[in-house]
């Protein structure tokens, strides 16, 4: 008696659609000059890659590096950014949208610190005139 054997492999490959797993809030605002960072973190499989555009112009593709990073701001870099996740199963998207502010000089800066020692010293005065009607009270 004589056997014999036929063995049949099958492969089946899993095929992901994409996620974005980390992202940015979707409405940031920063002052000139300052870093602007935008965080999408995508998977799914094949391994996605990661589309930045800023209204619609494609700024990076990458698979491995997918934060977006602007060194230093001018008001140029304000606008709709997307971030495209994609394979060969699909593509998932979404959008931040970045609102660039003056750059804060010495006067700006000079007028909010006396503005807030002003309300400071005026909050700590009513705090104690508080204290102090409180203890004749008793």
């Amino acid at each position: 008696m004589k056997l014999s054997f036929t063995f049949i492999l099958v492969f089946a490959e899993l095929h992901i659609v994409p996620t974005i797993t980390n992202k940015s809030k979707s409405k940031v605002t920063i002052f000139v000059g300052n870093l602007l960072y935008l965080v999408c973190e995508a998977k799914g499989y094949p391994s996605p890659s990661v589309t930045w555009k800023n209204n619609g112009k494609v700024l990076q593709t990458n698979i491995t590096r997918t934060d977006f990073i602007v060194d230093d701001t001018s008001e140029k870099d304000a606008g709709k950014y997307e971030c495209e996740a994609s394979n060969s199963v699909g593509t998932v998207t979404y959008t931040v949208e970045v609102a660039i502010k003056g750059k804060v000089t010495r006067t700006k800066l000079k007028i909010f610190l006396t503005t807030f020692k002003a309300a400071t010293k005026t909050c700590v005065k009513e705090v104690a005139k508080s204290f102090l009607q409180h203890f004749e009270e008793s």
